[in-house]
């Protein structure tokens, strides 16, 4: 599902009329609930052209007093952003070239070790990537795919993950794949190397990141008013920010995959 920008562009050339301004919206991290704020709205502001006046900006105000704005032009571009970094299947990012800089194995490729029916070792070179959590390298075939915060229950902070990423929540984005996703230059970002089995969804350790910004809020408002606020749930859920590779051992951890657990003496 993709965010109709269409719907968006609805919204800010028709939503005018002072007795139908809506409340502003948040989201909370924890259980994806939007709120309404009914004390601050949203209004769109237009400006003259031919042949109609057109939609400007949306502004959040309280009585009189605006208190944040937002381009149309900058809704429109983070409309577009989040599609262009959603995918319908999140397997699909194994084929996102900016994905596989960030995960895949240095140069693409590693000595994966088989033993033959001699009994003897060797090794393949294959397309490998590292298990994010615990390093374990394996070969693209075996790779699971996890997402940061889960599908079942973490979709308010997907949302706010990929608008931190986008520079719209108050905290600002601190690791090196918002600042990859920013600057448009990809490398590899190293696993963890945390013990094999331990892997766990992030929870909402900052407040201010996982706290819309006025203008974050401003859009999430506009999302709302198009009946977007499912579809922009699921493209941040199912976003190159929200998605990194596991083995099947860390990823049953986070009560993902099979949950194949290795025997142990």
């Amino acid at each position: 599902m993709a965010l109709n920008i269409g719907s968006f562009t609805y919204v800010t050339s028709n939503m005018l009329k002072k007795d139908s301004q809506p409340g502003l919206r948040t989201i909370n991290p924890a259980t994806g609930d939007v709120t309404i704020h009914p004390s601050l709205k949203i209004r769109v502001v237009k400006v003259s052209g031919a042949p109609y006046p057109k939609p400007d900006r949306v502004e959040m105000v309280q009585g009189k007093i605006v208190k944040a704005k937002m381009q149309c032009k900058d809704i429109n571009a983070l409309v577009k952003r989040l599609n262009d970094l959603a995918r319908s299947s999140y397997r699909q990012v194994l084929s996102d070239p900016n994905w596989q800089a960030m995960y895949r194995c240095p140069g693409g490729t590693a000595s994966i070790p088989y033993i033959t029916p001699a009994a003897s070792a060797t090794t393949n070179t294959e397309e490998a990537y590292p298990c994010h959590n615990c390093g374990l390298v394996m070969p693209t075939r075996l790779v699971q795919i996890d997402h940061h915060h889960p599908q079942s229950g973490g979709s308010g902070m997907a949302v706010l993950k990929a608008l931190r990423a986008c520079g719209y929540t108050v905290g600002v984005a601190g690791g090196p794949k918002a600042g990859q996703l920013q600057s448009g230059v990809y490398a590899f970002i190293p696993p963890k190397g945390s013990p094999s089995g331990t892997f766990t969804h992030s929870t909402a350790s900052s407040v201010l990141r996982y706290t819309l910004s006025d203008e974050g809020s401003i859009f999430l408002t506009v999302a709302a008013v198009a009946n977007q606020v499912g579809a922009l749930k699921s493209v941040c859920v199912n976003s190159v920010i929200n998605l990194v590779p596991l083995c099947a051992y860390c990823n049953g951890s986070a009560g993902k995959g099979h949950g194949v657990k290795p025997v142990r003496p």
